[in-house]
């Protein structure tokens, strides 16, 4: 692991700081993976056929930003993958833009990442699939039992606060425009942009998945990207205690 970090970071060092921390993880309804399976199969059963369709759309998003310029220009791309507790593979992509394509103004990065629910009648598709895949379930004081909570607060910074424009910020992530927006019902709640995981339309229509696209601002994605992925197994401790002497 402590190699393999090595090795991104000297890639950093030679093409500049990340632009873009892209998060990836398959979709088990995807069709090349619902329309190869066995009659009584469910996509649980072949994990091979989920990862094999998964793997083949990660080289095709790889080379969208490099190739097609779907997000600018890469010179540069380090990416892991992870197996989460149900089994979906999941990537962390990292991506350096040329010097002409990095994010330098609100408007520029409001042209390629959004975290606003489109319209219905703005895009049909699109809005089903961020309502589908890019909405963070209720937490904080409304669900204080949600997963994504530890010590009372939501790990994933969660909810947001909306505003009219994006702010820049060398120290976070940018803190992306939400304008105040009718409530949309999602798995039977209302929500609305406060909600709303940051994403690219392009890549959401392409691919029909959760696909989080954050704008970078330091090195610590680096950190975060290979300590994540090995830290190691969950844990549980046990003690047996031996008794003597008559049950009673």
């Amino acid at each position: 692991m402590r190699e393999r970090c090595a090795d991104a970071m000297s890639i950093f060092s030679k093409y500049g700081a990340p632009d873009l921390f892209i998060t990836f993880t398959a979709n088990p309804k995807w069709p090349e993976i619902t329309e190869n399976l066995r009659p009584s199969e469910r996509t649980t059963d072949r994990p091979d056929l989920r990862i094999r369709v998964f793997n083949l759309k990660l080289k095709s998003l790889m080379d969208d930003p490099t190739v097609h310029g779907a997000l600018g220009k890469s010179i540069a791309q380090v990416y892991t993958i992870e197996f989460q507790k149900r089994g979906l593979p999941h990537a962390h992509i990292l991506i350096v833009l040329r010097v002409a394509d990095k994010f330098s103004t609100s408007e520029h990065i409001d042209k390629f990442v959004r975290a606003e629910i489109p319209t219905s009648i703005e895009n049909l598709r699109l809005h089903e699939i961020v309502t589908k895949c890019l909405m963070h379930s209720p937490c904080g004081i409304n669900n204080p039992g949600a997963p994504c909570m530890e010590a009372g607060l939501c790990k994933k910074m969660f909810l947001k606060e909306f505003q009219t424009e994006t702010t820049m910020n060398e120290s976070v992530c940018p803190l992306k425009r939400r304008y105040p927006s009718d409530t949309t019902f999602v798995r039977g709640r209302e929500m609305d942009n406060i909600f709303v995981v940051p994403y690219n339309p392009y890549l959401l229509l392409k691919y029909n998945a959760h696909i989080n696209v954050e704008v970078c601002t330091s090195l610590r994605a680096v950190k975060y990207i290979y300590k994540y992925i090995y830290k190691g197994f969950d844990l549980r401790q046990h003690s047996f205690v031996c008794r003597t002497g008559p049950i009673q």
